[in-house]
């Protein structure tokens, strides 16, 4: 694929379910990725069971997870922003570096 889209669900994992997701990405997609996620991670939850997450995923395990992309842009959303501070990101595929000889 050319371009991986998604928005407002990354965020809603524990990160090595979101990693799994990014290690797919990472090895099918051709060109870009377009994340509105919710970069410094949802809330964490009282107790497991309850409402949120163990362990917030953050950009940093978007970066971790998309290892073979570099990052064009990252900025607040216009949309779902308020209390929950969105952002769009777009990376795109970083060249490969010829083998040094």
């Amino acid at each position: 694929m050319d371009v991986f889209w998604n928005a407002a669900s990354s965020q809603e994992m524990e990160p090595h379910l979101a990693l799994n997701y990014l290690d797919f990405v990472n090895r099918r997609t051709r060109a870009y990725v377009f994340l509105m996620e919710h970069m410094r991670g949802m809330n964490i939850a009282s107790n497991p069971g309850e409402l949120g997450v163990l362990e917030a995923t953050t950009l940093e395990h978007y970066e971790r997870g998309l290892a073979s992309f570099e990052k064009i842009d990252i900025s607040e959303s216009i949309f779902l922003s308020g209390s929950h501070h969105y952002s769009w990101s777009l990376w795109r595929r970083a060249p490969i570096s010829p083998n040094p000889k």
